[in-house]
């Protein structure tokens, strides 16, 4: 059996296409720690919202999510969302049917964690009456 160039180029273009697809798997992971790598980082989210409730007795408490019937990762989601739109108050007149009637304030709050320190600012972003903004 003689080997022809034909033969030989043909196998070779066709390793050369399917080899990087067999290694993936394999080596090129590795690859990623290598001389020109970035240094592997996890996501840290610096920015938190809180809300907190004040009944008639001005008893301050973190919202009851339970009473609203959505998760903790929805909600957080929907405070940011409306925080950047700038519609917390609108968010918040959405939010009051389903609230207690003894609740009276909804206080809105934004927790930025610094990278260089570990103190963390919060800052009141607004407070929220049944019966208007203060």
């Amino acid at each position: 059996m003689a080997l022809n160039k034909k033969n030989i180029v043909s196998t070779i273009i066709l390793g050369g296409l399917f080899i990087p697809f067999i290694t993936l798997t394999d080596f090129f992971p590795f690859l990623r720690f290598g001389m020109f790598a970035e240094p592997i980082q996890t996501n840290v989210q610096t920015e938190q919202f809180h809300v907190f409730t004040l009944n008639r007795q001005n008893e301050k408490k973190p919202i009851d999510l339970s009473t609203l019937g959505i998760s903790e990762n929805t909600f957080l989601y929907l405070c940011r969302n409306y925080y950047y739109r700038k519609e917390t108050t609108d968010f918040f007149k959405k939010l009051e049917p389903s609230m207690d009637s003894s609740i009276v304030k909804l206080m809105l709050y934004q927790t930025i964690a610094k990278s260089s320190s570990s103190i963390a600012d919060t800052n009141a972003i607004i407070t929220y009456t049944r019966y208007g903004i203060y």
